[in-house]
């Protein structure tokens, strides 16, 4: 009869096998919240890009009113 720690070990090592081919899998899949509807970084591009186009566009409010 084997001793409890060894008993112990040769169930504990296949498990770990499993558990290294599972791993990889769940670590694939897809982030549930993903959205391909929503372009954060070209979102955040086209912000940079107005708010530089904007700072040669101000104007005062005074002048703003005078234009209206």
């Amino acid at each position: 009869m084997q001793e409890p720690s060894r008993r112990r070990f040769s169930f504990a090592l296949p498990a770990l096998f499993v558990a290294a081919l599972i791993s990889p899998v769940s670590a694939q899949a897809p982030d549930p919240l993903r959205n391909p509807a929503i372009d954060m970084e070209g979102y955040l591009k086209v912000s940079r890009e107005a708010a530089q186009h904007r700072t040669t566009r101000r104007v005062t409010e005074a002048d703003f009113l005078r234009m209206s």
